[in-house]
């Protein structure tokens, strides 16, 4: 079996290797080069981190270019990165990365190869793991100290489970009727009659979008 699986690792390296070797030497087709950009364009612009925090994803995207002392906002900025791919592709077309495959990974000597194995017994092995830490810590302690946890955790459960005290509503910030604005929110509206050359008259406003549409 081991010397099987061997085998089987060979040939699907080898495999990879020669797919890329493929890829360096055929290119991309234009209709796959456009898929591909637009689908990176499109997740860049709308930048949704679903549940996660939009604030710290900006942040952990800064980190990038800051943690090796250029300005943080340059991890965010992507203006610039992408117009310069674009017109390469536009000049160049697939060439641009067949270059970067023959660059970074065929000839590229510096490669490891990561093999991951799922393991059924990972979660029962972390649970038993757990269970034996926690059994040390609890033998270590005296009877007091142990007394002492039951307690704090009993008096935690009857504090969450408890009803909040009358005045504590009125420490919640809220706003009034007096504190919003009562002017109208005005946005520019432009009007084209005769929208290219189709008789109709078209009302647009630029919407926030950053640039989707």
């Amino acid at each position: 079996v081991a010397i099987q699986k061997e085998v089987s690792d060979a040939l699907l390296k080898e495999k990879k290797m020669d797919t890329l070797k493929k890829v360096a030497d055929e290119g991309f087709s234009e209709d796959a080069i456009a898929a591909s950009m637009n689908t990176i364009e499109f997740q860049m612009r709308e930048f949704n981190t679903g549940s996660f925090p939009k604030g710290l994803s900006f942040m952990l995207g800064s980190m990038s270019k800051w943690i090796y002392d250029e300005h943080p906002t340059e991890g965010l900025k992507f203006e610039a990165p992408l117009a310069e791919l674009k017109e390469k592709i536009a000049s160049s077309g697939s060439e641009v990365f067949q270059n970067m495959i023959k660059t970074w990974i065929l000839n590229n000597s510096h490669r490891s190869v990561v093999e991951m194995v799922p393991s059924k017994t990972l979660e029962s092995e972390q649970l038993k793991d757990e269970e034996d830490r926690l059994m040390k810590i609890k033998e270590s302690l005296d009877p007091t100290d142990l007394q002492s946890i039951i307690d704090n955790t009993a008096n935690l459960k009857q504090l969450q489970a408890a009803e909040d005290p009358p005045e504590a509503p009125t420490t919640i910030l809220s706003l009034k009727l007096s504190d919003l604005g009562h002017e109208v929110i005005e946005y520019p509206i432009t009007v084209t009659a005769n929208e290219n050359d189709s008789g109709v008259t078209i009302v647009s406003h630029e919407p926030t979008s950053t640039f989707i549409v």
